[in-house]
């Protein structure tokens, strides 16, 4: 089931993390599920395509990426699984790593020691199956807006092109952002909890930018300067809310739900695409009669 893991790490030395230390944040990942399981962590890094997990950058993006981190001082750590047997093999790794300098965690020049790890929604984790996500697009179905926040950096790779190199796409656009989703759903959630075949070609028709405030960024890793943009983006479902619910838009709202485990675009193991997402503004005659019917939603329920 779908999983995101708060760690709370304490630095054992002064060091400075760049805007592209997601890749060591990836590095430092597959050390860890070593820890537990070798053979899966060759077998993730060595996987072609879509992976079953993301690790976040330290401390989130911030204003520009940069982190300059001091011994003692405390910085969070969030990843996110979306397959059983990685999350169990996280998790016995964490249970059994000496929580002072034996058992650190290096990432970049960085060295940590672990302090806590939850996935406990009050610790700033969390867990849902893919029912529970299912059902979470049910009770947001008369919502006709979904407010994200990508607060590292997203683009797209849409491949290579026949004049002979890789398409970048930067910009947030529907097909994009939940056709990322479609995909990444398709890979890991259980045959009974498909999604409408059609679902990308409503989207396609139905969904629109209503709002944005982007900015492009650029870091430089190890493959040379890249881009991305981060802000917020507006998307909404044109069209009357019908009765009885629609199932198009019950399951975009469960996509929308399920961004914040899967992460959105390409490089989402080092860091990028990931995504918060935000109160929908104007909605406060769903949200009025979600409460009033008893269905209050995960968003509504649990702090951003």
């Amino acid at each position: 089931m779908p999983m995101i893991v708060r760690l709370r790490l304490r630095a054992l030395n002064d060091h400075h993390l760049g805007p592209a230390h997601g890749e060591y944040t990836h590095a430092a990942f597959l050390t860890l599920v070593a820890r537990a399981d070798a053979a899966l962590a060759t077998t993730l890094h060595d996987a072609q395509g879509g992976r079953p997990f993301t690790a976040g950058m330290i401390g989130g993006w911030g204003r520009d990426g940069h982190c300059a981190v001091r011994a003692g001082q405390t910085v969070s750590w969030q990843v996110s699984l979306l397959r059983d047997d990685v999350a169990a093999s996280v998790c016995g790794a964490l249970a059994a790593l000496p929580t002072d300098e034996e058992g650190h965690i290096r990432i970049g020049a960085g060295r940590f020691a672990l302090e806590s790890s939850s996935n406990r929604p009050m610790d700033g984790g969390q867990v849902a199956t893919f029912d529970d996500l299912l059902a979470e697009g049910t009770r947001q179905a008369d919502c006709t807006t979904v407010n994200l926040a990508f607060v590292t950096p997203l683009a797209f790779s849409l491949g290579e092109q026949k004049w002979g190199g890789k398409r970048i796409e930067l910009w947030p656009l529907p097909s994009l952002v939940f056709g990322s989703l479609v995909r990444r759903w398709a890979q890991y959630a259980p045959p009974e909890c498909a999604l409408l075949p059609d679902l990308r070609d409503w989207i396609e028709r139905t969904v629109l930018t209503e709002r944005y405030d982007v900015q492009t960024v650029a870091i430089t890793g190890s493959k040379g300067p890249q881009l991305g943009c981060i802000g917020t983006v507006s998307y909404r479902a044109m069209g009357r809310v019908s009765e009885p619910r629609d199932p198009y838009r019950e399951q975009w709202q469960t996509l929308a739900a399920f961004a914040a485990y899967s992460a959105i675009g390409y490089r989402t193991t080092m860091g990028w695409g990931q995504v918060h997402r935000l109160p929908p503004a104007s909605d406060q005659v769903g949200r009025a009669r979600r409460r009033q019917h008893g269905t209050t939603s995960m968003l509504e329920r649990v702090p951003s």
